[in-house]
Protein backbone atom coordinates (compact mmCIF):
# COMPACT_ATOMS: atom_id res chain seq x y z
CA UNK A 1 0.00 0.00 0.00
CA UNK A 2 1.52 2.95 -0.80
CA UNK A 3 0.90 6.49 0.98
CA UNK A 4 1.12 10.10 -0.79
CA UNK A 5 3.16 11.91 0.81
CA UNK A 6 2.03 15.52 -0.27
CA UNK A 7 1.93 18.10 2.23
CA UNK A 8 -0.69 20.22 1.09
CA UNK A 9 -4.36 18.73 2.35
CA UNK A 10 -5.78 21.28 -0.20
CA UNK A 11 -4.01 19.05 -3.62
CA UNK A 12 -4.53 15.64 -2.26
CA UNK A 13 -7.46 13.53 -3.83
CA UNK A 14 -9.20 9.94 -3.63
CA UNK A 15 -11.29 8.22 -5.82
CA UNK A 16 -13.00 5.48 -3.32
CA UNK A 17 -13.50 4.77 0.22
CA UNK A 18 -11.34 1.43 1.02
CA UNK A 19 -12.09 1.34 4.11
CA UNK A 20 -12.57 2.47 7.66
CA UNK A 21 -12.04 0.62 11.34
CA UNK A 22 -14.06 1.88 13.85
CA UNK A 23 -13.16 1.63 17.82
CA UNK A 24 -15.59 2.73 20.42
CA UNK A 25 -18.56 4.90 18.77
CA UNK A 26 -21.01 3.75 20.88
CA UNK A 27 -22.33 -0.40 20.02
CA UNK A 28 -19.30 -0.37 17.68
CA UNK A 29 -16.06 -1.53 19.86
CA UNK A 30 -13.64 -2.36 16.69
CA UNK A 31 -14.56 -2.90 13.81
CA UNK A 32 -12.97 -2.58 10.05
CA UNK A 33 -15.33 -1.90 7.04
CA UNK A 34 -14.37 -2.89 3.55
CA UNK A 35 -15.64 -0.81 0.54
CA UNK A 36 -15.96 -1.55 -2.83
CA UNK A 37 -16.36 0.77 -6.80
CA UNK A 38 -20.14 0.79 -7.19
CA UNK A 39 -22.58 1.24 -5.26
CA UNK A 40 -21.98 -0.33 -1.62
CA UNK A 41 -24.96 -0.81 0.12
CA UNK A 42 -25.49 -0.69 4.31
CA UNK A 43 -28.24 -2.42 5.75
CA UNK A 44 -29.18 -3.67 8.73
CA UNK A 45 -31.80 -3.77 11.30
CA UNK A 46 -32.72 -0.48 13.46
CA UNK A 47 -30.56 -0.23 16.09
CA UNK A 48 -28.02 -2.00 14.78
CA UNK A 49 -25.36 0.92 14.12
CA UNK A 50 -25.62 1.72 10.47
CA UNK A 51 -25.67 5.51 10.70
CA UNK A 52 -22.56 5.36 13.29
CA UNK A 53 -20.85 4.74 10.40
CA UNK A 54 -21.95 7.35 8.46
CA UNK A 55 -20.75 9.61 11.55
CA UNK A 56 -17.45 7.73 12.19
CA UNK A 57 -16.59 9.10 7.95
CA UNK A 58 -18.09 12.36 8.91
CA UNK A 59 -15.91 12.33 12.35
CA UNK A 60 -12.92 11.27 10.45
CA UNK A 61 -13.35 13.92 7.72
CA UNK A 62 -13.96 16.75 10.13
CA UNK A 63 -17.56 17.38 8.91
CA UNK A 64 -20.44 18.08 10.94
CA UNK A 65 -22.64 15.46 11.69
CA UNK A 66 -25.05 17.07 13.99
CA UNK A 67 -26.37 13.63 15.59
CA UNK A 68 -24.55 13.05 18.60
CA UNK A 69 -21.25 12.90 21.18
CA UNK A 70 -18.54 10.74 19.81
CA UNK A 71 -16.93 10.21 23.55
CA UNK A 72 -17.39 6.79 24.76
CA UNK A 73 -16.92 6.14 28.75
CA UNK A 74 -13.99 4.66 29.72
CA UNK A 75 -12.22 4.71 26.64
CA UNK A 76 -11.25 6.67 23.84
CA UNK A 77 -12.68 6.82 20.52
CA UNK A 78 -10.78 5.95 16.94
CA UNK A 79 -11.65 6.17 13.09
CA UNK A 80 -9.09 4.98 10.51
CA UNK A 81 -10.36 5.98 7.30
CA UNK A 82 -8.33 5.24 4.17
CA UNK A 83 -8.45 5.92 0.62
CA UNK A 84 -7.64 5.10 -2.65
CA UNK A 85 -7.15 6.65 -5.82
CA UNK A 86 -6.80 5.71 -9.14
CA UNK A 87 -3.13 4.85 -9.19
CA UNK A 88 -3.41 2.49 -6.43
CA UNK A 89 -2.15 4.96 -4.00
CA UNK A 90 -3.73 5.58 -0.49
CA UNK A 91 -4.53 8.48 1.94
CA UNK A 92 -5.02 7.79 5.68
CA UNK A 93 -7.28 9.92 7.62
CA UNK A 94 -6.80 9.25 11.24
CA UNK A 95 -8.99 10.88 14.37
CA UNK A 96 -8.56 10.04 17.68
CA UNK A 97 -10.66 11.59 20.60
CA UNK A 98 -9.11 10.38 23.98
CA UNK A 99 -10.73 10.56 27.34
CA UNK A 100 -9.78 13.83 28.48
CA UNK A 101 -7.91 16.56 26.03
CA UNK A 102 -8.03 17.66 22.61
CA UNK A 103 -8.99 15.75 19.43
CA UNK A 104 -5.92 14.35 17.41
CA UNK A 105 -6.33 14.30 13.59
CA UNK A 106 -3.81 13.13 11.07
CA UNK A 107 -3.43 12.68 7.40
CA UNK A 108 -1.00 10.01 5.98
CA UNK A 109 0.41 10.08 9.16
CA UNK A 110 1.14 13.68 9.12
CA UNK A 111 -1.13 15.61 12.35
CA UNK A 112 -3.01 18.54 10.77
CA UNK A 113 -5.83 20.62 12.75
CA UNK A 114 -9.40 19.91 11.03
CA UNK A 115 -9.63 22.95 8.72
CA UNK A 116 -6.99 20.67 6.68
CA UNK A 117 -8.93 17.56 7.15
CA UNK A 118 -12.08 19.52 6.00
CA UNK A 119 -10.13 20.67 2.96
CA UNK A 120 -8.74 17.52 1.70
CA UNK A 121 -12.32 16.10 2.61
CA UNK A 122 -13.89 18.85 0.42
CA UNK A 123 -12.03 17.36 -2.57
CA UNK A 124 -12.87 13.80 -2.04
CA UNK A 125 -16.19 13.05 -0.23
CA UNK A 126 -19.84 14.45 -0.39
CA UNK A 127 -22.04 13.49 2.48
CA UNK A 128 -25.47 13.50 2.43
CA UNK A 129 -27.00 13.35 5.84
CA UNK A 130 -30.26 13.90 7.55
CA UNK A 131 -29.08 17.23 8.14
CA UNK A 132 -28.76 17.90 4.29
CA UNK A 133 -32.96 17.28 4.28
CA UNK A 134 -33.14 19.20 6.95
CA UNK A 135 -32.10 22.00 5.31
CA UNK A 136 -34.82 22.19 2.88
CA UNK A 137 -37.22 22.68 5.40
CA UNK A 138 -35.98 26.32 5.46
CA UNK A 139 -35.71 28.92 2.89
CA UNK A 140 -32.25 30.03 3.82
CA UNK A 141 -30.42 27.35 1.91
CA UNK A 142 -31.63 27.76 -1.49
CA UNK A 143 -29.50 30.18 -2.88
CA UNK A 144 -26.72 28.08 -2.37
CA UNK A 145 -28.15 25.27 -4.20
CA UNK A 146 -28.73 27.53 -6.99
CA UNK A 147 -25.48 28.88 -6.87
CA UNK A 148 -23.49 25.84 -6.62
CA UNK A 149 -25.76 24.92 -9.95
CA UNK A 150 -24.99 28.13 -11.67
CA UNK A 151 -20.98 27.61 -10.42
CA UNK A 152 -21.11 31.41 -9.57
CA UNK A 153 -18.06 30.49 -6.98
CA UNK A 154 -15.61 32.95 -8.55
CA UNK A 155 -18.60 35.71 -8.20
CA UNK A 156 -19.61 35.06 -5.09
CA UNK A 157 -15.85 35.02 -3.92
CA UNK A 158 -15.24 38.29 -5.46
CA UNK A 159 -18.89 39.78 -3.91
CA UNK A 160 -17.87 38.60 -0.35
CA UNK A 161 -14.47 40.77 -0.92
CA UNK A 162 -16.18 43.70 -2.04
CA UNK A 163 -19.03 42.98 0.29
CA UNK A 164 -17.56 43.16 3.35
CA UNK A 165 -15.12 45.83 2.46
CA UNK A 166 -18.60 48.10 1.47
CA UNK A 167 -19.64 47.01 4.80
CA UNK A 168 -16.15 47.85 6.19
CA UNK A 169 -16.40 51.16 4.94
CA UNK A 170 -19.68 51.87 5.86
CA UNK A 171 -18.94 51.33 9.35
CA UNK A 172 -16.11 53.46 9.42
CA UNK A 173 -18.43 56.40 7.54
CA UNK A 174 -20.71 56.22 10.41
CA UNK A 175 -17.59 56.53 12.91
CA UNK A 176 -16.36 59.38 11.34
CA UNK A 177 -19.55 60.79 11.36
CA UNK A 178 -19.94 60.20 14.88
CA UNK A 179 -17.19 61.14 16.02
CA UNK A 180 -16.88 64.62 13.65
CA UNK A 181 -20.17 65.28 15.69
CA UNK A 182 -18.61 64.37 19.38
CA UNK A 183 -15.81 66.20 17.98
CA UNK A 184 -17.73 69.20 17.25
CA UNK A 185 -19.33 69.02 21.12
CA UNK A 186 -15.98 68.61 22.72
CA UNK A 187 -14.48 71.23 20.63
CA UNK A 188 -17.41 73.90 21.79
CA UNK A 189 -17.09 73.28 25.16
CA UNK A 190 -13.43 73.02 24.90
CA UNK A 191 -13.14 76.33 23.68
CA UNK A 192 -15.89 77.78 25.90
CA UNK A 193 -13.87 76.66 29.40
CA UNK A 194 -10.40 78.11 27.70
CA UNK A 195 -11.94 81.37 26.76
CA UNK A 196 -13.18 81.48 30.66
CA UNK A 197 -9.59 80.39 31.88
CA UNK A 198 -8.31 82.83 29.76
CA UNK A 199 -10.79 85.49 31.00
CA UNK A 200 -9.62 84.74 34.40
CA UNK A 201 -5.81 84.47 33.41
CA UNK A 202 -4.42 82.69 36.53
CA UNK A 203 -0.66 82.96 37.28
CA UNK A 204 1.53 80.41 38.44
CA UNK A 205 1.74 80.95 42.62
CA UNK A 206 -0.82 83.50 42.60
CA UNK A 207 -3.21 81.33 44.96
CA UNK A 208 -0.84 81.10 47.62
CA UNK A 209 0.41 85.32 47.16
CA UNK A 210 -3.08 86.71 46.62
CA UNK A 211 -4.02 84.54 50.34
CA UNK A 212 -0.75 85.63 51.69
CA UNK A 213 -1.23 89.58 50.82
CA UNK A 214 -5.01 89.29 52.01
CA UNK A 215 -4.04 87.71 55.58
CA UNK A 216 -1.26 90.22 55.70
CA UNK A 217 -3.99 93.59 55.23
CA UNK A 218 -6.32 91.42 57.34
CA UNK A 219 -4.19 91.57 59.96
CA UNK A 220 -2.63 95.13 59.51
CA UNK A 221 -2.83 96.24 63.37
CA UNK A 222 -1.67 93.31 65.24
CA UNK A 223 1.72 93.30 62.53
CA UNK A 224 1.83 97.06 63.18
CA UNK A 225 1.72 96.84 67.23
CA UNK A 226 4.59 94.14 66.61
CA UNK A 227 6.80 96.01 64.70
CA UNK A 228 6.60 98.89 66.97
CA UNK A 229 7.60 96.51 69.54
CA UNK A 230 10.19 95.15 67.72
CA UNK A 231 11.76 98.72 67.02
CA UNK A 232 11.43 100.17 70.49
CA UNK A 233 13.69 97.05 71.53
CA UNK A 234 16.44 97.50 68.85
CA UNK A 235 16.01 101.65 68.87
CA UNK A 236 18.07 104.00 70.91
CA UNK A 237 15.94 104.21 74.19
CA UNK A 238 18.29 103.89 77.44
CA UNK A 239 17.35 100.21 77.70
CA UNK A 240 17.33 99.15 73.75
CA UNK A 241 19.47 96.90 71.86
CA UNK A 242 21.59 99.47 70.74
CA UNK A 243 21.93 101.44 74.56
CA UNK A 244 22.91 97.62 75.46
CA UNK A 245 25.55 96.77 72.86
CA UNK A 246 27.17 100.26 73.37
CA UNK A 247 27.37 99.49 76.65
CA UNK A 248 28.69 96.16 75.91
CA UNK A 249 31.30 97.38 73.44
CA UNK A 250 32.62 99.76 76.83
CA UNK A 251 33.51 96.87 78.91
CA UNK A 252 34.98 94.76 76.52
CA UNK A 253 37.55 97.85 75.56
CA UNK A 254 38.40 98.13 79.23
CA UNK A 255 39.58 94.21 78.68
CA UNK A 256 41.08 94.25 75.94
CA UNK A 257 43.66 97.27 77.43
CA UNK A 258 44.32 94.59 80.45
CA UNK A 259 44.65 91.60 77.53
CA UNK A 260 44.70 91.43 73.89
CA UNK A 261 43.11 87.97 73.81
CA UNK A 262 39.89 89.83 74.68
CA UNK A 263 40.39 91.55 71.14
CA UNK A 264 38.50 89.02 70.14
CA UNK A 265 35.73 89.47 72.20
CA UNK A 266 35.38 93.02 70.44
CA UNK A 267 34.78 91.49 67.05
CA UNK A 268 31.81 89.53 67.60
CA UNK A 269 30.24 92.93 69.25
CA UNK A 270 31.23 94.28 66.06
CA UNK A 271 29.36 91.47 64.53
CA UNK A 272 26.12 92.11 66.71
CA UNK A 273 26.11 95.50 65.88
CA UNK A 274 25.71 94.80 62.23
CA UNK A 275 23.36 92.59 63.02
CA UNK A 276 21.25 94.91 64.84
CA UNK A 277 22.03 97.62 62.09
CA UNK A 278 20.32 95.09 59.62
CA UNK A 279 17.58 94.32 62.24
CA UNK A 280 16.93 97.64 61.93
CA UNK A 281 16.99 98.56 58.36
CA UNK A 282 14.30 95.40 57.62
CA UNK A 283 11.82 96.60 60.32
CA UNK A 284 12.06 99.84 59.15
CA UNK A 285 10.88 97.90 55.39
CA UNK A 286 8.27 96.05 57.06
CA UNK A 287 6.83 98.57 58.51
CA UNK A 288 6.35 100.87 55.67
CA UNK A 289 2.99 99.68 54.28
CA UNK A 290 -0.38 100.86 55.18
CA UNK A 291 -3.57 99.31 55.74
CA UNK A 292 -5.86 100.04 52.17
CA UNK A 293 -9.54 98.56 52.25
CA UNK A 294 -10.00 99.07 48.54
CA UNK A 295 -6.67 97.05 47.79
CA UNK A 296 -7.81 94.31 50.59
CA UNK A 297 -11.58 94.67 48.81
CA UNK A 298 -9.98 93.69 45.38
CA UNK A 299 -7.88 91.07 46.31
CA UNK A 300 -10.65 89.59 48.03
CA UNK A 301 -12.73 89.96 44.98
CA UNK A 302 -9.54 88.35 42.79
CA UNK A 303 -10.04 85.67 45.04
CA UNK A 304 -13.52 84.64 44.63
CA UNK A 305 -13.13 84.77 41.68
CA UNK A 306 -10.36 81.94 41.59
CA UNK A 307 -12.15 80.07 44.09
CA UNK A 308 -15.15 79.50 41.76
CA UNK A 309 -12.94 78.36 38.83
CA UNK A 310 -11.16 76.30 41.08
CA UNK A 311 -14.20 74.25 42.13
CA UNK A 312 -15.12 74.36 38.53
CA UNK A 313 -11.82 72.61 36.81
CA UNK A 314 -10.66 70.23 39.46
CA UNK A 315 -10.82 71.91 42.61
CA UNK A 316 -6.74 72.99 43.54
CA UNK A 317 -5.20 75.94 41.68
CA UNK A 318 -2.71 73.44 40.77
CA UNK A 319 -5.43 70.98 38.54
CA UNK A 320 -7.29 74.38 37.40
CA UNK A 321 -3.94 75.44 36.10
CA UNK A 322 -3.36 71.77 34.77
CA UNK A 323 -6.84 72.20 32.81
CA UNK A 324 -6.18 74.79 31.53
CA UNK A 325 -3.01 73.21 29.67
CA UNK A 326 -4.91 70.22 28.68
CA UNK A 327 -7.46 72.41 26.96
CA UNK A 328 -4.75 73.89 24.85
CA UNK A 329 -3.45 70.68 23.88
CA UNK A 330 -6.67 69.05 22.91
CA UNK A 331 -7.60 71.86 21.05
CA UNK A 332 -4.16 71.62 18.94
CA UNK A 333 -4.68 68.10 18.41
CA UNK A 334 -6.27 66.82 15.16
CA UNK A 335 -9.36 66.01 14.76
CA UNK A 336 -12.08 64.41 11.87
CA UNK A 337 -11.96 66.92 9.37
CA UNK A 338 -14.69 67.04 6.25
CA UNK A 339 -11.70 66.06 3.94
CA UNK A 340 -11.22 62.69 6.16
CA UNK A 341 -14.90 61.60 5.63
CA UNK A 342 -14.90 62.82 1.63
CA UNK A 343 -12.04 60.62 1.22
CA UNK A 344 -13.76 57.56 2.79
CA UNK A 345 -17.10 58.82 0.74
CA UNK A 346 -15.55 58.59 -2.49
CA UNK A 347 -13.74 54.92 -1.47
CA UNK A 348 -17.35 53.86 -0.55
CA UNK A 349 -18.48 54.90 -3.86
CA UNK A 350 -15.97 52.88 -5.87
CA UNK A 351 -16.79 50.21 -3.96
CA UNK A 352 -20.63 50.59 -4.34
CA UNK A 353 -20.31 50.83 -7.54
CA UNK A 354 -18.25 46.96 -7.86
CA UNK A 355 -20.88 46.07 -5.56
CA UNK A 356 -24.09 46.90 -7.78
CA UNK A 357 -22.03 44.92 -10.25
CA UNK A 358 -21.64 41.84 -8.77
CA UNK A 359 -25.07 41.77 -7.38
CA UNK A 360 -26.16 42.46 -10.85
CA UNK A 361 -24.19 39.65 -12.38
CA UNK A 362 -24.78 37.28 -9.86
CA UNK A 363 -28.59 37.80 -10.11
CA UNK A 364 -28.81 37.50 -13.66
CA UNK A 365 -26.67 34.08 -13.66
CA UNK A 366 -29.32 33.06 -10.80
CA UNK A 367 -32.60 33.63 -12.85
CA UNK A 368 -31.10 32.25 -16.24
CA UNK A 369 -29.61 28.89 -14.47
CA UNK A 370 -33.24 29.01 -12.44
CA UNK A 371 -35.34 28.10 -15.42
CA UNK A 372 -32.63 25.28 -16.57
CA UNK A 373 -32.56 24.29 -12.95
CA UNK A 374 -36.09 23.67 -12.79
CA UNK A 375 -36.42 21.85 -15.67
CA UNK A 376 -34.22 19.19 -14.60
CA UNK A 377 -35.16 18.75 -11.08
CA UNK A 378 -38.75 18.48 -12.40
CA UNK A 379 -37.33 15.49 -14.76
CA UNK A 380 -35.89 14.11 -12.24
CA UNK A 381 -38.81 14.19 -9.73
CA UNK A 382 -40.90 12.51 -12.53
CA UNK A 383 -38.22 9.65 -12.93
CA UNK A 384 -38.14 9.49 -8.95
CA UNK A 385 -42.02 8.62 -9.10
CA UNK A 386 -43.71 12.23 -9.32
CA UNK A 387 -46.16 12.00 -12.18
CA UNK A 388 -47.93 14.94 -11.22
CA UNK A 389 -45.86 17.06 -9.83
CA UNK A 390 -44.60 20.75 -10.39
CA UNK A 391 -41.30 22.06 -9.34
CA UNK A 392 -40.26 25.85 -9.49
CA UNK A 393 -37.23 27.57 -8.67
CA UNK A 394 -38.38 31.14 -8.17
CA UNK A 395 -35.51 34.32 -7.86
CA UNK A 396 -37.73 37.72 -6.81
CA UNK A 397 -35.91 41.01 -5.20
CA UNK A 398 -34.92 41.00 -1.61
CA UNK A 399 -38.03 42.32 0.27
CA UNK A 400 -35.46 42.90 3.21
CA UNK A 401 -31.77 43.76 3.18
CA UNK A 402 -28.83 44.73 5.78
CA UNK A 403 -28.74 47.70 2.99
CA UNK A 404 -30.18 49.95 0.60
CA UNK A 405 -28.77 51.38 -2.75
CA UNK A 406 -30.79 53.10 -4.79
CA UNK A 407 -33.43 50.65 -3.73
CA UNK A 408 -31.77 47.55 -4.18
CA UNK A 409 -31.93 45.41 -0.94
CA UNK A 410 -28.75 43.09 -0.08
CA UNK A 411 -27.07 41.34 1.95
CA UNK A 412 -24.21 38.82 2.55
CA UNK A 413 -25.73 36.33 0.61
CA UNK A 414 -27.23 39.23 -2.96
CA UNK A 415 -29.62 40.92 -4.16
CA UNK A 416 -32.32 37.92 -4.08
CA UNK A 417 -34.85 35.96 -2.13
CA UNK A 418 -34.42 32.55 -3.44
CA UNK A 419 -37.11 29.85 -2.92
CA UNK A 420 -37.85 26.60 -3.97
CA UNK A 421 -41.98 26.12 -4.94
CA UNK A 422 -43.42 22.53 -5.25
CA UNK A 423 -46.69 20.78 -5.62
CA UNK A 424 -47.36 16.89 -5.25
CA UNK A 425 -50.82 17.64 -7.02
CA UNK A 426 -51.66 19.58 -10.62
CA UNK A 427 -54.67 21.32 -9.08
CA UNK A 428 -53.11 22.57 -5.93
CA UNK A 429 -50.91 25.91 -6.20
CA UNK A 430 -47.29 25.58 -5.74
CA UNK A 431 -46.15 26.93 -2.52
CA UNK A 432 -42.83 27.41 -0.43
CA UNK A 433 -41.39 23.73 -0.33
CA UNK A 434 -40.83 23.71 3.68
CA UNK A 435 -44.61 24.34 3.71
CA UNK A 436 -45.80 21.49 1.54
CA UNK A 437 -43.74 18.77 1.16
CA UNK A 438 -44.37 15.64 3.53
CA UNK A 439 -41.59 13.34 5.13
CA UNK A 440 -41.97 10.69 2.17
CA UNK A 441 -41.39 13.34 -0.69
CA UNK A 442 -38.89 15.14 1.09
CA UNK A 443 -36.44 12.43 0.65
CA UNK A 444 -36.80 11.85 -3.28
CA UNK A 445 -37.03 15.91 -3.06
CA UNK A 446 -33.58 16.22 -1.98
CA UNK A 447 -31.97 13.62 -3.40
CA UNK A 448 -32.99 15.15 -6.76
CA UNK A 449 -31.93 18.45 -5.48
CA UNK A 450 -28.85 17.77 -4.23
CA UNK A 451 -27.68 15.78 -7.25
CA UNK A 452 -28.69 18.09 -9.70
CA UNK A 453 -27.60 21.31 -8.15
CA UNK A 454 -24.33 19.50 -7.38
CA UNK A 455 -24.01 17.79 -10.77
CA UNK A 456 -21.22 19.48 -12.21
CA UNK A 457 -18.71 19.26 -8.83
CA UNK A 458 -20.10 15.92 -7.81
CA UNK A 459 -16.84 14.01 -6.34
CA UNK A 460 -15.64 10.71 -6.64
CA UNK A 461 -16.80 9.98 -3.16
CA UNK A 462 -21.37 9.96 -2.40
CA UNK A 463 -22.84 8.83 0.67
CA UNK A 464 -26.48 9.23 1.39
CA UNK A 465 -27.58 8.36 5.16
CA UNK A 466 -31.16 6.91 4.94
CA UNK A 467 -32.14 9.11 1.94
CA UNK A 468 -35.23 6.65 1.23
CA UNK A 469 -37.61 7.57 4.28
CA UNK A 470 -40.58 7.63 3.54
CA UNK A 471 -40.83 5.88 -0.04
CA UNK A 472 -41.34 2.14 -1.23
CA UNK A 473 -42.44 0.19 -3.82
CA UNK A 474 -41.54 1.36 -7.40
CA UNK A 475 -40.36 4.94 -5.81
CA UNK A 476 -37.63 3.46 -4.27
CA UNK A 477 -36.90 1.17 -6.77
CA UNK A 478 -36.95 4.15 -9.00
CA UNK A 479 -34.59 6.21 -6.38
CA UNK A 480 -32.58 2.61 -6.19
CA UNK A 481 -32.18 2.60 -10.18
CA UNK A 482 -30.90 6.40 -10.20
CA UNK A 483 -28.20 5.52 -7.22
CA UNK A 484 -27.04 3.05 -9.68
CA UNK A 485 -26.53 5.14 -12.19
CA UNK A 486 -24.54 7.54 -10.20
CA UNK A 487 -22.23 5.12 -8.70
CA UNK A 488 -21.41 4.02 -12.85
CA UNK A 489 -18.86 7.21 -12.51
CA UNK A 490 -18.03 7.21 -9.12
CA UNK A 491 -18.15 5.36 -5.83
CA UNK A 492 -21.75 5.85 -4.10
CA UNK A 493 -22.41 4.48 -0.71
CA UNK A 494 -25.88 3.98 0.38
CA UNK A 495 -27.50 3.59 4.00
CA UNK A 496 -30.97 1.93 3.28
CA UNK A 497 -33.71 -0.01 5.13
CA UNK A 498 -35.61 -0.73 1.58
CA UNK A 499 -34.48 -4.47 -0.84
CA UNK A 500 -36.18 -1.76 -3.77
CA UNK A 501 -32.72 -0.16 -3.15
CA UNK A 502 -30.03 -3.09 -1.52
CA UNK A 503 -30.88 -5.39 -4.65
CA UNK A 504 -28.97 -3.48 -6.79
CA UNK A 505 -25.67 -3.36 -4.83
CA UNK A 506 -22.01 -3.90 -6.09
CA UNK A 507 -20.89 -4.31 -2.47
CA UNK A 508 -23.13 -5.44 0.39
CA UNK A 509 -22.43 -4.27 3.93
CA UNK A 510 -25.12 -5.95 6.29
CA UNK A 511 -24.76 -4.07 9.76
CA UNK A 512 -25.81 -6.53 13.16
CA UNK A 513 -25.85 -6.53 16.42
CA UNK A 514 -25.58 -9.20 19.18
CA UNK A 515 -27.00 -8.46 22.28
CA UNK A 516 -25.92 -10.40 25.65
CA UNK A 517 -27.10 -9.51 29.24
CA UNK A 518 -23.60 -7.34 29.74
CA UNK A 519 -23.15 -5.70 26.65
CA UNK A 520 -24.37 -4.81 22.73
CA UNK A 521 -21.45 -4.95 19.98
CA UNK A 522 -22.23 -4.37 16.13
CA UNK A 523 -20.88 -6.37 13.82
CA UNK A 524 -20.48 -6.14 9.98
CA UNK A 525 -20.67 -9.33 7.37
CA UNK A 526 -20.72 -9.26 3.91
CA UNK A 527 -23.60 -10.24 1.50
CA UNK A 528 -21.46 -10.41 -1.97
CA UNK A 529 -22.46 -13.81 -2.70
CA UNK A 530 -25.40 -15.05 -4.54
CA UNK A 531 -27.33 -16.89 -1.44
CA UNK A 532 -26.10 -14.50 1.36
CA UNK A 533 -27.62 -11.42 -1.52
CA UNK A 534 -30.78 -12.93 -1.91
CA UNK A 535 -30.78 -13.72 2.02
CA UNK A 536 -29.93 -10.39 2.83
CA UNK A 537 -32.58 -8.46 0.64
CA UNK A 538 -35.33 -11.13 1.59
CA UNK A 539 -34.81 -9.73 5.25
CA UNK A 540 -35.21 -6.77 4.19
CA UNK A 541 -38.71 -7.60 3.01
CA UNK A 542 -39.62 -9.78 5.15
CA UNK A 543 -37.72 -9.46 8.86
CA UNK A 544 -35.75 -12.30 10.48
CA UNK A 545 -38.57 -14.50 9.48
CA UNK A 546 -37.19 -15.17 5.94
CA UNK A 547 -40.28 -16.84 4.04
CA UNK A 548 -40.45 -18.31 1.04
CA UNK A 549 -42.31 -15.72 -0.84
CA UNK A 550 -39.35 -13.30 0.59
CA UNK A 551 -36.29 -15.26 -0.94
CA UNK A 552 -38.39 -15.37 -4.38
CA UNK A 553 -38.99 -11.56 -4.44
CA UNK A 554 -35.58 -10.49 -3.22
CA UNK A 555 -34.16 -13.01 -6.17
CA UNK A 556 -36.26 -11.47 -8.52
CA UNK A 557 -34.85 -8.04 -7.50
CA UNK A 558 -31.68 -9.01 -7.77
CA UNK A 559 -31.83 -10.64 -11.58
CA UNK A 560 -34.17 -7.44 -12.70
CA UNK A 561 -31.04 -5.20 -11.98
Amino acid sequence: MVVKKEPNARFLTSTMIKSIRIKNIATIKNVEILFDKGLNIITGETGAGKSLIFDAVSLALALETGRRSFKNSGYSTEVSLILEDSDGSVNVVEVKLPKKGKIERALNGKPLQADDVRLFSLNSVMMFGQNKMSELLGSEHFHEYLDYFSQNDFLLRSYAEFYEEYKNLNRELSRLLREKETDEERKKLAEYELEELNGISPKQGEWDELNSAIKKLENFEYIKLHLKSCEEITGSSENSMFSQIKQLRNEVIQLARIDSAYDELNDLVNQLSLVRDELDVSLSKFSDFEFDTETLSSLRERRDILHRAIKKFGGTFENMMKRADELRDFLSSSFVTAENIEKVRQTLKSVEKKVLELLEEISSKRKINSAVLTEEISRMLESLGFKEARFDVRVEDKKKGEYNINGILFDETGRDDVDFLFSANPDISMKSLHKVVSGGELSRIALAIQTITMKKRLLPVVVFDEIDIGISGKTARAVGKYLSLMSSSRQVIVITHLPQIASLADHYIEVQKSVSAKKSETFVQYANGKEDRIRAVASLASGKALTKEAMEYAESLIESK
